[in-house]
């Protein structure tokens, strides 16, 4: 593992100053990555319409139009602030609404996935830590002359809580449909759930942001066509498992009316931990940089002076001491008398108590969920199999 760790480390060391983009469709391929997940999209000719603006509770916003793989016009809303950047004093704390801004904003560029240690792209150190956007696509925009009233669909990516973006996602297919499709940028890893076990580092920060962007869009959904009284949360895998959380939390449960879990739910064995064990990490995290880990304040405060890049990349260090499983940082069983928590109950706690929301809620599977997991079983040299 620490060959493993160097490894990536001089990685990291030297796409800082060359280029590292890596191209996962052969090229003899018609089709790239972005096309398969539905992110690439035909912009189209700038003009009045081409660059519509949206007045929102925060402030305007323009967006431009972009055409679907079946030449449909949409509109795209891309990097919509709705918390202020989780950084310096709020990093490792729940997520700050966004202070509403002068003028228009200029959503047009597409937003940064959070900073990440991504295990697809050569276990490089991506992203940024303000992060904290979502884009909007809508097929159709109130006007004077008519006021659509679209469904939505929040999604929430995978990536095993610690990689991928809600930038990775986009409307080329799913708009040929007469929905408007909302992707989310979440704090991920390390960085979103920390957890010291108490009122310091709480932890579960990707759920909060989660929660703060769902009131943002139920505040403000139907400027841009949607009807807020149809809305579906979904997600897939590690984003499955989130669904599902906000199901159990059932504190924000009034911002969306149906729920799809594909390949991840809250019962699976790897999507939560106790306190004890987020605690025991942040520790181990803490001994890396040396800082003091008796007094949970001291700690945090130590480990919000240093490098959030720093931060994730040394992660991989605590895999010599945990092997597996490979998910060190998930959403952890925060403390019920706190009134900042959002998830306090395990979810058989929550089942046997009855207090999970009652949704239509899907749950299903993809193909080939397993293939990343064995990966890294074979990575690390563990067997499964007895002889």
């Amino acid at each position: 593992m620490v060959l493993l760790s160097s490894m990536l480390y001089l990685t990291n060391m030297l796409c800082a100053f060359v280029s590292c983009q890596w191209k996962w469709a052969p090229t003899d391929s018609y089709i790239d990555g972005d096309s398969l997940r539905g992110r690439s999209g035909r912009k189209l000719s700038a003009n009045v319409t081409s660059h519509p603006v949206v007045v929102t509770a925060s402030g305007s916003v323009q967006g431009y139009s972009m055409g679907t793989t079946s030449g449909r016009r949409v509109f795209a809303f891309e990097g919509i602030p709705y918390a202020e950047p989780p950084i310096g004093n709020l990093r490792f704390r729940a997520p700050v609404p966004k202070a509403p801004w002068l003028g228009t904003l200029r959503t047009m560029s597409g937003t940064t996935n959070c900073l990440q240690l991504n295990p697809m792209n050569l276990g490089r150190v991506l992203g940024n830590e303000d992060c904290l956007y979502l884009n909007i696509y809508s097929p159709g925009l109130p006007d004077n002359l008519d006021k659509p009233n679209y469904p939505v669909v929040i999604f929430l990516h995978g990536g095993s809580y610690y990689f991928g973006g809600g930038s990775e996602y986009g409307p080329a297919y799913l708009l040929n449909k007469d929905i408007i499709l909302v992707t989310i940028s979440f704090r991920q890893g390390v960085l979103g759930y920390l957890s010291t076990g108490d009122k310091e580092s709480p932890g579960n920060y990707g759920l909060k942001d989660q929660a703060l962007a769902m009131k943002w869009l139920h505040e403000n959904i139907d400027k841009f066509g949607g009807d807020p009284a149809r809305v579906t949360l979904m997600g897939q895998s590690s984003g499955g498992c989130m669904v599902h959380m906000h199901l159990i939390a059932n504190k924000t449960t009034h911002y969306f009316q149906n729920a799809a879990s594909l390949s991840g739910t809250a019962f699976n064995h790897w999507s939560w931990q106790s306190r004890e064990v987020a605690r025991s990490r942040a520790v181990k995290l803490a001994k890396l940089f040396f800082c003091p880990t008796e007094n949970t304040k001291e700690m945090m405060a130590c480990i919000r002076q240093i490098n959030s890049a720093f931060i994730v990349a040394n992660v991989l260090n605590l895999y010599e001491l945990i092997p597996l499983p490979m998910i060190l940082f998930a959403p952890t069983i925060e403390d019920a008398n706190d009134p900042g928590s959002y998830l306090t109950e395990t979810p058989e706690e929550a089942y046997r108590r009855g207090t999970v929301a009652r949704k239509p809620w899907i749950v299903s599977a993809v193909t080939q969920e397993g293939v990343m997991s064995l990966y890294y079983i074979v990575l690390t040299r563990y067997s499964m199999v007895e002889d």
